[in-house]
């Protein structure tokens, strides 16, 4: 083979390492970004549920004032606290049946996925991070992994059988142990719990 034919191929290897590069970049991006709106898409279809929880209890909490009206002051004021947390326990109890229904779901360890990356991402530069899951959830920890080493391919991710002290969702801590990010069913309904008491007590 003649030098300059040498040099052709060469440059035609390099030009096919390249383009190869770019389109796994792509292709990258793309998972990432689809990733991040399926994400979205769940955070909003999850805050309308909790509206529509919401309205329901304020509707309801309306009608237990309109009751009051007629009773004694005093017997009126422990029966509405008497309603306003039976509504305020319904309420709950219902909010976490939805979350709890997410595990029925067929894409529900894309879902943890995708919970994931968002904690990942809302780490300061780490370059290792340790996943852990819920009891219930311990037979996905190597599907969720393999998703996260797809949309994450910089951080090196393992996953700890031991079940996190968390009723679902992810917990995530740096390979160092100096970051942690607790992205749990449980403390979501906490957060809900005062804004619901708030709505009912207006």
């Amino acid at each position: 083979m003649t030098e300059e034919a040498t040099k052709k191929v060469e440059g035609l290897r390099e030009l096919i390492f390249a383009k190869a590069e770019a389109e796994k970049g792509a292709a990258l991006q793309n998972a990432r970004r689809e990733a991040r709106q399926w994400v979205a898409e769940q955070t909003e279809q999850l805050e309308q549920t909790i509206a529509g929880i919401s309205r329901d209890a304020g509707k309801r909490a309306g009608e237990i004032r309109r009751r009051e009206v007629m009773a004694a002051e005093r017997e009126s004021e422990r029966e509405r606290l008497r309603l306003q947390n039976r509504l305020l326990a319904d309420a709950m109890n219902r909010l976490a049946s939805a979350l709890e229904g997410l595990r029925d779901r067929r894409d529900y360890p894309a879902v943890l996925a995708g919970i994931a990356l968002e904690g990942i991402e809302s780490m300061p530069s780490v370059s290792s991070v340790v996943l852990q899951l819920a009891e219930r959830d311990q037979g996905l920890g190597g599907a969720v992994v393999e998703r996260l080493r797809r949309l994450a391919p910089d951080v090196e991710l393992s996953f700890d059988p031991t079940p996190a002290p968390i009723t679902g969702g992810v917990w995530l801590r740096s390979g160092d142990g100096r970051w942690r990010s607790r992205l749990d069913w449980g403390i979501l309904a906490s957060e809900m719990a005062d804004t619901l008491a708030e709505r009912l007590l207006l």
